[in-house]
């Protein structure tokens, strides 16, 4: 909780997100929807879970502000290049910081454009 009063947003993998919510690695949405909520009630202002290794022919980002869910959906990219796509998210969220404000999640989309769908 105390790290949580420093941040506006957290941007965990789903192991990230797993140990800090203290469950079980989610595996499907409503795993994810969960760990969201737990996470959100340790005080962070918005949760987004990056949902690249799960299965499927899809990458699905999970965004929960306290109120509501948004799932962010790309086709998955089969490539080993993987390393760095989560910090590329998270600096494009960082750098379009002052454009998220109610529903405007341009940040995200931004980030996400940037950034290869894949584990």
């Amino acid at each position: 909780s105390r790290l949580a009063s420093y941040g506006v947003m957290i941007t965990p993998n789903l192991m990230e997100a797993a140990a800090l919510a203290k469950v079980e690695v989610p595996r499907t949405l409503d795993e994810m929807y969960d760990a969201a909520k737990r996470l959100h009630n340790l005080g962070f202002a918005a949760v987004l879970i990056k949902g690249g290794h799960r299965d499927g022919a899809t990458c699905d980002d999970l965004l929960y502000d306290g109120r509501d869910f948004r799932i962010f959906s790309k086709p998955r990219v089969v490539t080993r290049n993987t390393h760095g796509t989560g910090c590329t998210l998270s600096s494009a969220i960082a750098a379009f910081l002052d454009r998220l404000r109610g529903d405007d999640f341009s940040a995200l989309q931004f980030g996400s454009a940037m950034a290869p769908a894949s584990p």
